[in-house]
């Protein structure tokens, strides 16, 4: 069995399922008018998936995530449960023709982007022999282990300009890196034939481990599914034997491991030591019940599916749809955030230490305080994501969402196009997928500059890291190009 990796999606099929899942919608009492405007939505954002080549390239992977997130996902979840698709959603039409809007949007930039002609991306012309990329597997895990017992150690206390805190920009980007660059190495050896062997594992526990650690949800799912990319885009055939235990994964995870990075995540990060953090990890093993909120608790803190079975499931955290209503709803009042609250994302262009405490761009968190929604008054360091479109919106209504988004989202195709090639001749692809899934549904006006700065940095420092390794070793290491 293979894993899809969709390089289009056909639209005539698609768009025959969705108008009969519009049909189930509307006999579940979602309003008409709601059921339209989210099937337009549906088709725009498929169309710019096509447009830009599916998944063989990170500017279609972006696209196709981010409609999952806040439009496919939430939807088909309330089909299931028998809600209707607006269950629960303050201005349910309004956000509707917004998400609409989006996608229209979006797609207007990848048909603006593909007018291009694109010669061979920048990053492809840099040959890496297969000894540098097998370096990069074990210096990326190392370093963030490092960066994880140095942060503890720091009580998680990051002084801003200091070494911590330029590494702390690029570690949870190690991850993915390591776990991307074993997978390839392995099938390109084997021609496909393996997608895992001893040190692809050790990466995958590897990366893992810093999540545990933190309980965080991306930083135990994210090398999971990067490994899953991989050895889809390169048409790896799993044995039933794997799908068992892919099956078995899945299923841990949403009884086990996601429970536990949303009840125990207080205890275990407001641990000091290392001991501490264990420690709390046991307890929450020996006694998750005793971590677990009432019901009532639960319907206040995830009302988008009530007390159904995706009430408080890995569904609701990855369903966009119900923060960016709540924040579309509060724009009613004209209270925009406004373009100034983002433009401190380009002062990262200057590395902290030589500008300390510059002001910094606005976070979820504060968007979601300013609507009145999620964390409590005096929580300004819970992380809120907001779907992308209710973003755009915020900035200052219609406006905002058409001036900004056709040219941030058409630069984003444009730029990453030029970096980096297919999926399928370019691993650097694969690895820009897997630094951006996560954050594929809520990259808002400022997060796609901040994208783009990060990747920029990240690939710089591997090009000068591996070069002076491999001039400084020439003699020794054979020359295998990858």
């Amino acid at each position: 069995m293979r894993i899809p990796f969709p390089i289009e999606i056909p639209i005539v099929p698609a768009l025959l399922f969705f108008v009969a899942f519009a049909t189930v919608q509307i006999l579940e009492g979602t309003d008409p008018l709601f059921a339209l405007y989210m099937l337009i939505a549906q088709i725009f954002g498929i169309l710019a998936f096509n447009a830009l080549g599916g998944m063989s390239h990170v500017s279609g992977s972006i696209c196709l995530l981010s409609l999952l997130q806040n439009v496919t996902v939430p939807e088909i979840a309330h089909a299931l449960v028998l809600q209707s698709g607006d269950y629960y959603l303050p201005s349910s039409l309004k956000t509707a023709a917004v998400i609409m809007a989006f996608y229209l949007c979006v797609y207007l930039a990848a048909r603006f982007a593909m007018t291009f002609s694109y010669s061979e991306p920048i990053f492809d012309r840099i040959p890496f022999a297969s000894e540098e990329l097998r370096v990069l597997i074990w210096v990326a895990p190392i370093l963030n282990c490092l960066f994880l017992v140095w942060y503890i150690s720091a009580h998680g206390v990051v002084e801003d300009g200091s070494l911590l805190a330029i590494v702390q920009r690029f570690a949870h980007l190690l991850n993915p890196l390591s776990v991307i660059l074993a997978t390839y190495l392995i099938l390109r050896r084997t021609g496909g034939k393996l997608g895992i062997d001893f040190t692809v594992a050790l990466m995958v526990v590897s990366a893992i481990l810093p999540g545990i650690l933190t309980a965080s949800k991306e930083g135990m799912l994210l090398p999971i599914f990067c490994w899953l990319m991989v050895n889809a885009a390169y048409g790896h055939r799993f044995t039933k034997a794997q799908i068992l235990g892919l099956t078995g994964f899945v299923a841990f995870f949403v009884l086990v491991i996601y429970p536990y990075s949303q009840f125990a995540r207080v205890s275990v990060r407001t641990s000091v030591s290392l001991t501490d953090k264990v420690n709390a990890i046991e307890n929450y093993a020996k006694n998750p019940a005793a971590y677990a909120p009432t019901e009532a608790r639960l319907e206040k803190i995830q009302p988008e599916f009530g007390s159904s079975v995706f009430g408080n499931s890995i569904v609701a955290r990855y369903s966009l749809l119900f923060t960016e209503a709540e924040v579309i709803d509060f724009d009613r009042t004209g209270e925009f955030t406004g373009i100034g609250p983002y433009i401190p994302v380009f002062y990262g262009v200057i590395p902290h230490f030589l500008w300390q405490n510059h002001p910094v761009m606005i976070s979820g968190n504060e968007i979601a305080h300013k609507a009145g929604f999620g964390p409590g008054p005096s929580d300004y360091t819970t992380g809120i994501t907001i779907g992308a479109p209710a973003l755009f919106f915020d900035v200052s209504g219609w406006p905002g969402l058409f001036i900004l988004a056709v040219p941030e989202y058409a630069l984003f195709f444009f730029i990453t196009r030029c970096l980096v090639g297919k999926a399928s001749q370019s691993i650097w692809c694969l690895v820009l997928i897997g630094m951006t899934a996560n954050d594929a549904g809520d990259v808002g006006p400022g997060e796609i500059f901040g994208n783009l700065l990060n990747i920029g940095y990240l690939f710089f420092l591997i090009i000068v890291v591996l070069k002076i390794f491999s001039w400084s070793a020439s003699a020794f290491l054979p020359k295998k190009m990858a």
